[in-house]
């Protein structure tokens, strides 16, 4: 460039001296040498001006920009980038220590997989062959968004870095050389696993779910509702199926998943309301996989034993209904926390609640101390039942019914006991029976949720 520009000066030169030669008569040696002079000093100038102008469009120039510049002339951080996606219900994931698995595929990879992913504001895609391999051979250092999507298996969302950590230099172990990794074309890598959803790689959870809905009573109700079924993608799961392999070197290597989510990964299911059974058919896997099972929730009435206010602003304890609602994340109301209750009644003895009045009767004791009969003296009137037999005297145990005529009133009294002991015995004939027992029941305890929280909605 140097020799170019210094040709076309002399060039010029020699052109104004023709030119200065043709006008003049003579032309002398110090006109030549004072020329030779001006070009020289015009070159050194030209040669500083596009110096200063490089120094100062590089001064002005940004890191971020300096990397931009170098990435369009696809010499910054040039990436071949693979997408492997592994049929996870029939491959082997193994642990092998140091934070990861070491990845035993146990059977061909997915094809047909459709793999997305999108970087630098270009989305490009392509469809695993029967390697299951998706090359992508025009990516950058940084972070890149993928999406898999393939039928009957789950479909995947995942952020993947595809920057080493420490990336600026790479230190020869041996020489001791650093070689700038930024003008460096690499490779990076990630596997994907992708769980089925037919077919033979799937397994069947059942189970039963309950709430209770009427506290008056002792047994549990069945909800109209669904079960869901979701996988825990929690720190096991990203151990055996996303984190890198092997060592914690490893963890430095391009293609490394910082973010995933699976679609389809949530099965849902209704509950039969006549037996509250339910069935859900799940991915499975050979290495495991960890569910986590929920409801949706219920509104319904709740009925529950509790006091309320008459008409006449009487306390009066009944069955009451409120509008609840049922889930796993609803916070009970304190009215919730109320067992079941019911009441039970013992059989009433002797005449009770009967209506009558007027009858008598006279107790005759024979010589053995025992009642020989007991005679009506006035048989009474308008009885709806027959009276109780009430005989007191010095003896024990006698006995007797009172036998009622078509006229409603008291015919005749049966000796049922003579008894024993008796000098002397009087009778009565009145309604002296004991009134039916009640007593109230509680249940103290309630079948709780699987959930910690929640109220009252049980899966078993």
């Amino acid at each position: 460039m140097k020799r170019l520009k210094t040709n076309l000066i002399l060039l010029t030169t020699i052109l104004v001296v023709a030119f200065v030669t043709s006008c003049r008569d003579e032309f002398t040696e110090q006109d030549a040498i004072k020329a030779a002079e001006d070009a020289a000093a015009s070159e050194q100038l030209a040669n500083e001006d596009a110096l200063r102008l490089e120094a100062e469009l590089e001064g002005k120039l940004t890191a971020d920009e300096i990397k931009l510049r170098d990435s369009l002339r696809r010499l910054f951080g040039l990436i071949h980038y693979t997408v492997a996606v592994v049929d996870a219900g029939n491959a082997v994931f193994i642990d092998g220590g140091g934070g990861g698995g070491s990845r035993t595929k146990g059977t061909e990879a997915v094809s047909g997989a459709v793999v997305t992913l999108s970087q630098n504001g270009v989305i490009a895609s392509m469809t695993t062959g029967a390697d299951g391999l998706a090359v992508f051979s025009n990516m950058r250092i940084g972070n890149v968004a993928v999406h898999v999507a393939i039928t009957d298996f789950t479909n995947v969302d995942f952020i993947a870095d595809l920057t080493p950590r420490g990336n600026a230099t790479s230190i020869d172990s041996e020489s001791f050389e650093t070689t700038d990794l930024a003008n460096m074309t690499r490779n990076a890598a990630t596997q994907i696993p992708v769980f089925p959803t037919t077919g033979a790689n799937t397994t069947i959870i059942s189970g039963m779910v309950t709430y209770e809905s009427d506290l008056t009573n002792s047994t549990p109700e069945f909800p109209a509702t669904n079960v869901i079924a979701i996988i825990n993608s929690d720190f096991d799961f990203i151990d055996t199926y996303i984190a890198p392999a092997g060592s914690d070197a490893n963890e430095d290597l391009a293609g490394r998943v910082i973010r995933i989510s699976y679609a389809g990964a949530s099965v849902s299911g209704a509950v039969d309301t006549a037996t509250g059974a339910y069935s859900l058919t799940v991915p499975a896997s050979a290495s495991g996989l960890e569910y986590m099972i929920g409801t949706s929730d219920v509104i319904t009435d709740q009925t529950l034993l509790m006091e309320t206010f008459a008409a006449d602003m009487q306390y009066v304890t009944g069955p009451q209904t409120f509008r609840t609602i049922y889930g796993e994340d609803v916070v009970p109301d304190s009215i919730l926390d109320a067992s079941a209750a019911w009441v039970t009644f013992t059989a009433p003895t002797g005449g009770t609640g009967g209506f009558g009045s007027g009858a008598s009767a006279l107790a005759v004791v024979g010589m053995a101390g025992t009642l020989a009969s007991i005679n009506v003296t006035d048989a009474g009137k308008m009885f709806t039942q027959a009276p109780d037999v009430v005989i007191t005297g010095d003896g024990i145990n006698a006995a007797g019914t009172a036998v009622l005529g078509t006229e409603n009133s008291v015919v005749s009294v049966t000796v049922d006991n003579a008894g024993t002991g008796y000098s002397s015995a009087s009778v009565s004939l009145e309604f002296a029976g004991s009134q039916a027992q009640a007593t109230a029941n509680m249940s103290l305890s309630v079948a709780q949720s699987l959930s910690t929280a929640g109220s009252g909605m049980d899966q078993r």
